[in-house]
């Protein structure tokens, strides 16, 4: 399901920057909503697949059911989810980078067991299948992994029936945002080997690129979600303030971001927004316009060379002059979203 344009959930997500683990668990809830509404068969199929088999309904039961976020289960306990119907309760906690917390999940456990409906199901939706703790109706593991393989086969639906398209689209765009975040993996194929080593190769482009231009350090960035290299802000100082980088989910673009109070006033209007506090420009391996990939690696490097050198006109980060020694590069430090 990967595609070079811009993700509908990835593009909204640089919004809610702070609020990730929110922000997935509305998105999640939307797209549950929309799969009751068009598609209540695979809906069904679902809640049985979430629940691993403890809550079991028919699709034609699937328009009683509601979904909430953030519901209230007493005056101190608030889980993520809740799917409810007339004779079912479903209590999903979301996670994305957070742990797990035990007594959470014990209290959670506690009041579901007193509520008077006959099928309820308590689920721990994380990026990990690790052990969770024993308590009355709490399911297996489930990894957002997992929802990624399950969504990407029930999304081959009949197409034909006019209701489908929402359904598709959403289901894809949802999908493609976990390939985003990591959370989606599909079968490793002969294109790992070239890949790692093309991959290797465009890092140590962007280095060389960077330390030419920089008079400032650099460090080897990366993460499950992207990989690259962070720019530190003045030369005595820790302090990262723009990244050259890959991201996974949108390999084909390389990507420049930078702090919005670096960026000259007059020129924000040509980046777009990266998270809360930072902006970005992006070059497009793949556009007619550039044809990067079916360059020579010397012209691969000059249009790196042009694309970088443009993002830090824009910026007060102060570039090299002639005859400067290079940047001295870290090797450790922590992710860009």
């Amino acid at each position: 399901m990967n595609s070079s344009r811009h993700n509908l959930f990835g593009s909204l997500s640089r919004w809610a920057s702070s609020q990730q683990e929110n922000f997935l668990t509305e998105s999640f809830a939307r797209l549950i909503e929309i799969l009751r509404d068009t598609v209540p068969d695979t809906f069904a199929d679902l809640i049985s697949f979430i629940t691993n088999g403890a809550v079991d309904i028919a699709g034609e039961q699937s328009p009683e059911v509601t979904i909430s976020t953030q519901v209230s289960a007493d005056d101190s306990n608030y889980p993520d989810l809740e799917i409810k119907g007339p004779d079912l309760l479903i209590w999903v906690e979301v996670k994305d980078a957070s742990p797990m917390n035990p007594d959470q999940l014990a209290r959670y456990s506690k009041l579901l067991e007193a509520r008077s409906v006959e099928q309820k199901s308590l689920v721990f939706l994380s990026r990990s299948t690790s052990e969770l703790p024993d308590v009355p109706l709490l399911a297996k593991p489930l990894s957002w992994t997992a929802i990624a393989e399950w969504l990407r086969e029930a999304e081959d639906w009949d197409e034909t029936r006019a209701e489908l398209p929402v359904a598709s689209f959403v289901t894809r765009e949802f999908y493609e945002f976990l390939e985003e975040k990591g959370m989606a993996v599909e079968k490793i194929g002969w294109e790992l080997i070239p890949g790692v080593y093309s991959l290797r190769d465009l890092q140590t482009m962007m280095s060389e690129t960077l330390q030419t231009l920089l008079s400032s350090r650099i460090w080897a960035a990366g993460s499950h979600v992207y990989t690259g290299w962070g720019i530190y802000g003045e030369e005595s100082s820790n302090r990262t303030v723009a990244y050259l980088f890959v991201n996974y989910g949108v390999p084909e673009e390389i990507r420049f971001s930078v702090q919005n109070e670096l960026l000259k006033e007059e020129l924000q209007h040509v980046w777009e927004p990266h998270d809360r506090d930072s902006s970005r420009r992006t070059l497009d391996m793949t556009s007619e316009e550039v044809h990067f990939l079916a360059l020579s690696s010397t012209s691969q490097r000059r249009v790196l060379h042009d694309f970088v050198e443009s993002c830090l006109d824009d910026t007060t980060i102060e570039q090299r002059e002639t005859g400067q020694s290079k940047a001295r590069i870290e090797s450790d430090g922590t992710a860009v979203d």
